[in-house]
């Protein structure tokens, strides 16, 4: 598990009570006594992580509860060397579970990033060299059960972060 952690804010007025818990999920709940929108959703239960009370105690006040959920690494490569056109990753990432993960990626070459999933090979960045010294991040949906790696178009060194998490993200 990384370190890596998400922030989500909710602007919530005029008072606010938050408790939050030391456990997976980090709970944080808002109380107010204005209607809350959170993601587009009042009062159901439509995106995981999310969920809103009306007046749960009969106080006139409404709660919504968001769970932060802790990021998972997928890949951290420091200085791989990799060879043009192989598999980057010594073995597949099997996917526990679905999202969505954030894959960013600096090189020292120039050459194009392709994504492997299930042993289908499409390049990433409209199939466009990534340039020197640039980080790139690119949102990549990950399917429970399915198989991920990478490949390089050229033999480079590269700076790889790969994560699958965050609020909603369980």
């Amino acid at each position: 598990m990384s370190a890596l952690t998400t922030k989500r804010t909710a602007k919530v007025v005029p008072k606010i009570a938050t408790n939050i818990q030391g456990k997976n999920p980090v709970g944080v709940t808002a109380a107010n006594t204005n209607p809350v929108t959170i993601g587009g959703v009042d009062g159901d239960n439509k995106i995981k992580g999310f969920s809103c009370e009306e007046d749960p105690e009969g106080l006139g006040v409404q709660r919504v509860t968001i769970a932060a959920y802790p990021y998972f690494s997928l890949a951290n490569e420091v200085n791989k060397a990799v060879t043009a056109a192989t598999d980057i990753l010594t073995t597949d990432y099997t996917a526990t579970e679905s999202g969505i993960s954030v894959l960013m990626i600096s090189t020292n070459t120039a050459g194009i990033l392709s994504l492997e999933v299930d042993s289908v090979v499409g390049q990433l960045n409209g199939g466009t060299n990534l340039d020197i010294g640039k980080w790139y991040a690119f949102d990549v949906p990950v399917v429970e059960d399915s198989l991920y790696n990478l490949q390089f178009s050229v033999s480079a060194t590269l700076q790889i972060k790969w994560f699958l998490g965050g609020v909603g993200n369980a």
